[in-house]
Formats: C-alpha cells, sequence, structure tokens
C-alpha cells in the first residue's frame, strides 16, 4: 500500500455511562472518525480499498493509548473518509 497522509482526522466518542450497583461505570464507547487524506477514494484509489483503509483505522484503535486504558469497555468503531 502506498503512503498516505491524513490532513484532517476528527474523532468522537460517545461514552455510555450506567449506574451499577452504588457506583456508575461506562459500559460502552461508540467512536466515530473521519478522515481527510488526500488522494485516497476508497475503491477507486490504486493501493488502498474501503477493506484496507477500516484495516487501518481498526489498527489505530487497537494501539491507542486510551483504547488500551480502557480494554475492559467494549469499544466500537465508525470510519468514514470525508
Amino acid at each position: 500500500m502506498s503512503n498516505f497522509t491524513a490532513t484532517r482526522i476528527h474523532n468522537t466518542a460517545a461514552v455510555k455511562l450506567e449506574q451499577i450497583g452504588g457506583g456508575f461505570d461506562i459500559t460502552h464507547i461508540q467512536l466515530t472518525m473521519e478522515a481527510v487524506i488526500p488522494g485516497i477514494t476508497p475503491g477507486i484509489t490504486p493501493g488502498i480499498t474501503e477493506g484496507q483503509f477500516q484495516e487501518l483505522a481498526k489498527q489505530a484503535k487497537e494501539n491507542c493509548l486510551i483504547s488500551k486504558g480502557l480494554a475492559s469497555v467494549p469499544i466500537d468503531l465508525t470510519a468514514s473518509l470525508a
């Protein structure tokens, strides 16, 4: 795969808090990521497919310091190119 550089990455996280017993716990996190990467149009740009982009986004989530710190909480990711 060719090297591409994102010019913009926008992330949001929706965190679900639930009362469990006498306190509160984070029970789920939904991450949404939108990237602007000049030269990439999945399915059209030679060298990257939508599946490859999704795999790169998944790897970034799995290697993220915060994701590792919250490993006991289910974290889902929705990634798209803008």
